[in-house]
């Protein structure tokens, strides 16, 4: 596969996770619990999505390791954060 073609995968594989998201978060504004709703997009996991000619999971690569974790909620601040996260504790930090 080439890397023009493994580049447009991964922007519409970007793309589409983008459109739904946004899909949720208009129908949360619009039905009006956007000011006490908690969204959190993470993964289980990461994937590979061409490196290493792998289009997958399950593997000990580095970028295997990485998940996604993005969080929507009323007063919180948009950035973005490179720090390591645990994932494990974040229903119990939310909902304290």
């Amino acid at each position: 596969m080439s890397c023009d073609v493994i580049n447009e995968l991964k922007r519409t594989f970007s793309r589409f996770t983008d459109f739904l998201i946004g899909k949720l978060l208009d129908k949360i504004e619009e039905v009006g619990v956007s000011q006490n709703t908690i969204v959190a997009l993470i993964g289980d996991h990461g994937w590979q999505l061409g490196e290493h000619n792998i289009w997958g999971k399950h593997t000990n690569f580095e970028l295997g390791t990485r998940v996604p974790l993005v969080i929507s909620a009323p007063g919180l601040k948009t950035g973005v954060v490179n720090d390591l996260v645990e994932s494990v504790d974040l229903y119990g930090t939310s909902s304290a």
